[in-house]
């Protein structure tokens, strides 16, 4: 019984840092010149690499604004702390932006920092765009007296997003020292963006309007790329090496005893992704554990 219980402790605390939640987030919007508009997408998409070797940068999106003139692209990321942030706007994918932003666009990026209020992260698919291909930017402005309002509206609203599969990725934001918020939300396509502009939470969002000075700002956009990571900064397979260095032999076979032995199958594509999924497999792990220590009182 010691080992197993010390398993499950161990696991937990690999995993207790993908638990947390993204608390911080950039949103710079920049308008390409005319003739630069191609350059602007192979900068976006060329940028990954730059982006996976950031650990500090848990989400990265790279996009284009459809329907919009002049030509617009955005980047919005997010970190688990300030430092990360601040290391992020320090490195190498923030350089090269500010160093192509003369030739690339019509005036400098502005940097719009943010808090992130709520938040809903699925697994990527480690393709280019991380299986999404769309999205929506909404912003909106709070009045003076409401702003605790909106941040309460937005929060609460996490529970109707969680019940919208096709809603892959979406962020409650606040801009430091301002009164405007922002919504912004990933999907794998058009149809499941449709489904979320005409679905609970668009509803209650509109439904809300006495909060805000004048109607939310929609912009769609079309994602170029994207990089996500867990929660913790780490991909799924050191965070699994690591685990699997911390436990040890011992622990691993009682680990496999609740697992096995119960006859539910490991699921490692679960321990990478995102908060909710990972709190899935904590849950079927600490229901394993039970069962296993019912038997083994039996």
């Amino acid at each position: 019984m010691p080992s197993i219980l010390f398993a499950l402790l161990l696991i937990l605390q690999v995993l207790q840092p993908a638990l947390a939640d993204v608390s911080f987030a950039l949103l710079v919007p920049a308008i390409a010149k005319s003739d630069q508009v191609n350059a602007t997408q192979k900068f976006l998409k060329g940028a990954i690499p730059l982006v996976q070797a950031e650990p500090g940068t848990i989400q990265w999106y790279g996009v284009q604004f459809t329907d919009v003139e002049p030509p617009t692209f955005a980047i919005f990321d997010t970190f688990n702390s300030e430092d990360d942030r601040n290391t992020h706007l320090n490195g190498k994918v923030a350089g090269a932006l500010f160093a192509n932003a003369d030739t690339l666009f019509d005036a400098t990026p502005v940097v719009n920092k943010a808090n992130v209020l709520a938040s809903k992260v699925q697994k990527g698919d480690g393709s280019l765009t991380e299986g999404v291909s769309v999205g929506l930017r909404v912003n909106f402005t709070a009045k003076a007296d409401k702003v605790q309002d909106v941040r309460d509206f937005l929060k609460g609203a996490l529970t109707l997003v969680e019940a919208e599969p096709d809603t892959l990725f979406w962020y409650a934001v606040e801009f430091n020292g301002t009164c405007v918020f922002s919504i912004v939300d990933f999907f794998a396509s058009d149809k499941g963006r449709e489904e979320h502009l005409n679905g609970k939470v668009a509803a209650a969002l509109f439904a809300s309007v006495d909060l805000f000075t004048g109607q939310p700002d929609i912009v769609k956009f079309d994602v170029l790329s994207a990089d996500v990571k867990s929660q913790s900064g780490m991909n799924e397979s050191s965070m699994m090496g690591e685990s699997s260095s911390m436990m040890g032999e011992s622990s691993m076979q009682a680990e496999s005893s609740m697992m096995g032995g119960s006859g539910m199958q490991a699921e490692p594509s679960m321990m990478g992704g995102s908060a909710i999924v990972t709190e899935q497999f904590c849950q079927k792990l600490c229901m394993n554990l039970i069962r296993t220590l019912n038997c083994n009182s039996s």
